[in-house]
């Protein structure tokens, strides 16, 4: 069973009291099993479970590595093989992959990370083997993940229409919840239900990195810009500009010298200008490539977000 922590595409919708309102974007997998939700004792858990949340199945493993690669854009050079224990995948139009068709989760379950994709093509291998093509990687923000890739065996969770978020109240977040799952049509206390312990920080609430982030030498000094990315309802072309998403617009930009912090500012507007006197105050130089800026948008909620970095030199 596998329940992800993560930016889903849906967007919150309001809850009953009992379920508080949702503010997380915890994702789990549809399958024939169901989950209980309920206060963290045992008890409790199994008289008043929430029984309309689906499961998470890890029912699909790499078996070939897969090196990390550029997010948000499509892959033709790459491609992972998959084995399924159930099931099976079929390529999709790139009109229908656009809308949202071959959405998985790569990742590792026990350490809650996770990177979403889509592909377009498949090409069956051998019985229950499939070998995926033309990838979208690091999509919904999970590039920022630590990691350099997956290894052989790791975890691929297909997403589709099937899933459903849990419901969280903001007070509830990185608190500890238990939950329980087993097949349906079986009491709670069944033996055949395994009992969790989780907690989940709502990275739903990460602001997306910024995109476009650059640097211009002015008479002023150094003038840094960017542009705003959008995690709720930004797929639209019609409007002036993309939904805020957020209670208000600000943004922090880091300066850094061998990953130490020189300076900080927090701004407004998606521009920052760093002016002569900083820069020679902090002794910084334009051909030193160990210098590096980090632009997060902040939200209330979550704090910062995913950082865009830009080298300098």
């Amino acid at each position: 069973m596998a329940v992800l922590d993560l930016l889903w595409k849906q967007k919150p919708q309001s809850v009953p009291d009992q379920k508080a309102r949702a503010t997380g974007r915890v994702m789990a997998y549809h399958s024939a099993g169901r989950i209980a939700w309920s206060a963290r004792d045992t008890v409790s858990l199994t008289k008043t479970g929430f029984c309309g949340n689906p499961v998470g199945y890890r029912v699909v493993k790499l078996i070939a590595e897969a090196a990390a690669a550029v997010h948000s854009r499509l892959q033709h050079g790459q491609s992972l093989d998959v084995v399924m224990s159930s099931g099976h995948l079929h390529s999709v139009s790139m009109l229908q992959m656009l809308n949202g068709a071959n959405t998985a989760a790569v990742g590792n379950a026990s350490l809650n990370q996770w990177e979403i994709i889509q592909f377009q093509s498949v090409e069956l291998l051998s019985r229950n083997t499939y070998r995926l093509s033309n990838l979208v990687r690091g999509k919904f923000g999970s590039h920022a993940e630590d990691h350099e890739g997956w290894a052989k065996g790791t975890d691929f969770i297909l997403l589709h229409a099937g899933i459903d978020q849990l419901p969280m109240s903001e007070e509830n977040r990185t608190t500890q919840r238990t939950y329980r799952f087993g097949p349906s049509g079986r009491a709670y206390n069944h033996p055949a239900y395994r009992e969790e312990i989780r907690d989940f920080s709502a990275r739903g609430l990460r602001p997306l990195s910024p995109c476009h982030l650059r640097w211009q030498e002015i008479a002023e000094g150094w003038k840094i810009t960017w542009i705003r990315r959008g995690r709720i309802d930004a797929d639209t072309w019609e409007g002036v500009d993309i939904p805020l998403g957020e209670e208000s617009e600000l943004y922090r930009l880091r300066v850094l010298r061998y990953g130490q912090e020189v300076m900080e500012f927090t701004t407004t507007s998606p521009q920052v200008v760093i002016s002569t006197a900083q820069i020679t105050t902090h002794d910084l130089d334009l051909q030193d490539r160990h210098t590096s800026i980090e632009v997060s948008q902040i939200s209330n909620a979550y704090g910062p977000g995913i950082a865009a970095v830009l080298e300098i030199g």
